[in-house]
């Protein structure tokens, strides 16, 4: 295994709900977890986004995926896109 510092990420997540479970999703990574509450969905997502950066480290995707995220390597480090915190509604045809 490939040996890496590490460098904790505070990275946005959206929180929803729908029916019994909560859903918690980041735009950076397009990773989403749920839980049947809110501290479990938190849970499973951090264990799920260290899981997503342990494998891209061992198959030596890290930066082939983070840049494809849009995220920028400067001076040897990943920073990541910055996301706008908009509450926006956007309104999508669907057909009926």
């Amino acid at each position: 295994m490939k040996k890496v510092r590490i460098r904790k990420f505070l990275l946005p997540v959206a929180l929803m709900k729908d029916k019994g479970s909560f859903i918690i999703y980041t735009p950076l990574l397009d990773l989403s977890s749920v839980g049947s509450t809110e501290e479990e969905a938190r849970h499973n997502f951090v264990d799920a986004a260290s899981l997503f950066f342990e494998e891209l480290v061992d198959e030596d995707r890290l930066d082939e995926v983070l840049t494809g995220l849009g995220w920028t390597k400067v001076r040897r480090q990943w920073e990541a896109p910055q996301v706008l915190n908009r509450s926006t509604a956007i309104a999508i045809p669907v057909p009926a």
